[in-house]
């Protein structure tokens, strides 16, 4: 049986390494930690559409359901440390996503359209 009080989790963004690190350190003292770093930004959270990449004990994350559904859904990805590199990845497809904005933004404006349109016109698209 799991005592709430013999548990940790974290939702911020560290190494990998870290997540090991912190999972080790608390079961040599007969805790659990968990590694649940999440997407969806403010507006996820206002709303209730985070994703929650779960890391750790299986059997933790799935003492945890409960708690996580409430603000949407997780997805268990395998031991402690891969909730990190999850969210690593992810950031790195946002990242390219900016980029990508950005790009066709210059691009629109130099090819004198109408910045405001082209926005509105590839919304509904793939790009949107």
């Amino acid at each position: 049986m799991l005592h709430l009080i013999k548990l940790s989790h974290s939702h911020k963004i560290s190494h990998p390494a870290l997540a090991r690190e912190i999972f080790k350190a608390v079961r040599d003292k007969d805790c659990w930690a968990v590694d649940v770093p999440v997407s969806g930004g403010d507006i996820g959270a206002r709303d209730r559409k985070l994703t929650i990449f779960a890391a750790g004990d299986g059997g933790v994350v799935e003492w945890l359901s409960p708690l996580f559904e409430v603000m949407r859904k997780h997805t268990y990805i395998g031991e402690e440390g891969c909730g990190q590199s999850y969210k690593i990845a992810n950031q790195i497809v946002v990242g390219a996503n900016l980029m990508g904005l950005s790009e066709g933004l210059v691009f629109a404006e130099k090819a004198g359209l109408d910045v405001r349109k082209w926005k509105e016109s590839v919304r509904g698209g793939a790009a949107g």
